[in-house]
């Protein structure tokens, strides 16, 4: 599989997941497994697409990947941090806002890898 491919499939999950996400909490109150099994796909998702955005990024500095890689690990690092202190307890009040912003962040995640697509050959 192309890397392309392989980043393209992955959104495909995650953000189907999302979808199904958003479309269940929309309609029903939460339970279990329906509200927790998103959250395996969209991980799912996320693991097929990271290790071809990582490369994508690390082929961006190929004399100094070392510090490319630190630096993609502490972006990732803080952006993780600031979600989880200020994203997540501002939608915790219900879980179709939690699903809706997993999804607007999957959405912004999708608009920032998009242009590399007319950057990139398609065998790449």
């Amino acid at each position: 599989m192309s890397l392309r491919g392989q980043i393209a499939a992955g959104y495909a999950i995650l953000l189907a997941a999302t979808v199904a996400n958003v479309a269940y909490h929309a309609a029903f109150p939460p339970s279990l497994p329906w509200s927790v099994m998103p959250i395996f796909f969209y991980g799912f998702g996320m693991s097929l697409a990271s290790p071809g955005l990582t490369l994508m990024v690390l082929d961006l500095f190929p004399n100094t990947r070392g510090v490319a890689a630190s630096m993609q690990s502490f972006s990732m690092v803080m952006l993780a941090a600031a979600v989880t202190a200020v994203l997540a307890p501002a939608l915790e009040h219900s879980m179709l806002a939690l699903a809706a912003g997993q999804m607007l962040l999957a959405l912004a995640g999708l608009l920032a890898w998009a242009p590399t697509l007319r950057r990139q050959p398609a065998a790449a």
